[in-house]
């Protein structure tokens, strides 16, 4: 779950929401889906640098690690992590205790089964904007940044759009990024960030089944489909 996210600002509206520059502003492009298990890279804001926004290799991997990413992520997918696991998995516990991060995303899927179909759904923030998910990151010899989604259980506004997991990204609102990304922030404060689920107004849609094929990507894949018995927000 949740090895797909969004992001379809375009670098000049992102940076200007954010506050802040691309450290490699040609790399960025937008994308409506960023599929996580084709080695994707994540626009996203490190600890460490703070006043740029930088790009990391979504699944993160050990700080020594030498081997190919693929390689690693075919023993143990790193896409994403439970915030259970932060505190009992080494290589998880160094990164969330020394190298957090923010994952800049437009939106984040999840998926309703019904009637032997799988459902689509696109989760997004109310006003379209631009927002942050919680991450960890590791840095490689060679400079290359690998990063991983958090997340959390799930039991409010998203219960009625998914049923096949009760977890979620976990959202960073803006008003707390900087005490998420320094490494002098204490840990009872961490812990309500993490617990924090619901700290930007959501909305959801469902979208083309479309979505479930890994090379359909179309400029209309974003956009509401009406399916007979699968429920819109409220």
């Amino acid at each position: 779950m949740f090895y797909k996210l969004s992001n379809i600002s375009n670098k000049l509206i992102l940076e200007k929401e954010l506050g802040l520059s691309f450290k490699h502003p040609n790399i960025y492009k937008p994308n409506p889906i960023i599929n996580g298990l084709n080695e994707s890279l994540l626009p996203i804001i490190t600890s460490e640098n703070s006043d740029i926004i930088s790009h990391g290799i979504w699944g993160i991997l050990p700080e020594n690690y030498e081997g190919d990413w693929q390689n690693f992520q075919n023993v143990i997918n790193t896409l994403n992590v439970s915030k259970e696991k932060l505190s009992t998995n080494q290589l998880y516990k160094d990164a969330f205790e020394n190298r957090r991060c923010l994952i800049i995303v437009s939106g984040f899927f999840t998926n309703y089964y019904k009637d032997g179909k799988i459902y689509p759904y696109y989760i997004y923030e109310k006003s379209e904007r631009p927002f942050y998910l919680a991450g960890i990151y590791n840095k490689l010899s060679d400079g290359f940044i690998t990063c991983s989604l958090l997340l959390t259980s799930e039991d409010g506004f998203l219960s009625k759009f998914q049923n096949l997991t009760n977890l979620m990204p976990i959202i960073i609102n803006k008003n707390d990024q900087d005490q998420w990304l320094s490494t002098d922030t204490d840990k009872t404060k961490l812990a309500t960030l993490l617990n924090n689920k619901y700290s930007i107004s959501l909305n959801a849609h469902p979208i083309a089944r479309d979505f479930y094929e890994q090379d359909i990507v179309f400029r209309t894949i974003l956009d509401p489909v009406n399916y007979e018995g699968i429920s819109y927000p409220e």
